[in-house]
């Protein structure tokens, strides 16, 4: 009898906690409805809790938004808002986020992110950086993959329509590429160059680029 009473109990706790958190998301979505909130109270109260404040996560699961392109965030953002974005991700965190926003926000929280300072790339060195040196810069002509840096840059710093990679984290990079390999991420242009990488390659490249200032 007190072992149900004891079941019951800690049942009642957990939902209660389901339920304040809940609410608590509510209250945070409801504010990025509001275009009196500033972008970087949005930051701070919404996405520092993947994205951390200033766009560097702790995180490898989730991507650093710090010095990322405007235009760039900006058309991710809208992409998520319309359901255009249907990976996983998206689909788990972004659509709820992203429903209440409206343009002019969406504006503000980009060009927030992209003057934040991206946090100093980690020390990596080794055979998978080298090769994913030289797949970003060369590609591999023998598979037919083009060198990432045609679209991305000469330093990975990407451009209005194409991300900035360098420095981005790691654990990211491989889950999107993967993702697009795949077909749940849609990126045509993408798609038609990791679709003849391999894991290993996939790995190397994220490595060199996570380490990229």
């Amino acid at each position: 009898m007190n072992m149900t009473k004891t079941r019951l109990h800690l049942a009642t706790v957990l939902g209660l906690s389901l339920l304040l958190g809940a609410c608590a998301i509510g209250e945070r979505s409801r504010n990025l409805a509001d275009p009196a909130v500033p972008a970087a109270m949005l930051a701070e109260q919404v996405c520092s809790i993947c994205h951390g404040v200033d766009g560097n996560p702790v995180s490898p699961t989730f991507p650093r938004l710090a010095g990322q392109s405007a235009a760039y965030l900006s058309g991710e953002l809208q992409a998520f808002r319309s359901h255009q974005r249907s990976d996983r991700a998206a689909r788990d965190y972004m659509w709820g986020i992203s429903r209440t926003l409206n343009d002019a926000t969406i504006g503000a929280l980009a060009d927030y992110y992209a003057r934040q300072v991206p946090a100093r790339a980690r020390s990596v060195a080794g055979v998978s950086v080298s090769t994913g040196e030289q797949l970003f810069h060369h590609g591999d002509p023998e598979h037919g993959i083009p060198a990432c840096a045609g679209c991305h840059g000469e330093r990975g710093q990407g451009s209005a329509v194409f991300p900035r990679i360098a420095g981005q984290q790691d654990g990211y990079l491989r889950q999107q590429m993967r993702q697009i390999r795949l077909g749940s991420r849609a990126a045509p242009s993408m798609q038609a160059v990791v679709a003849r990488m391999d894991d290993a390659q996939i790995d190397a490249l994220a490595d060199f680029l996570a380490v990229q200032p």
